[in-house]
């Protein structure tokens, strides 16, 4: 999927600066339906 894979690029920094996969989870399952909201509107 084109889309994940420009969402993780974006968003690579920033992960890999989280400490554990665990939150790493919690803030996709956050911010994914909110980017996925905002492309749909």
């Amino acid at each position: 999927n084109q889309s994940i894979g420009q969402y993780s690029s974006v968003h690579k920094d920033s992960f890999s600066n989280l400490p554990t996969n665990r939150h790493l989870e919690e803030v996709v399952v956050v911010d994914w339906p909110k980017m996925m909201k905002f492309k749909a509107s």
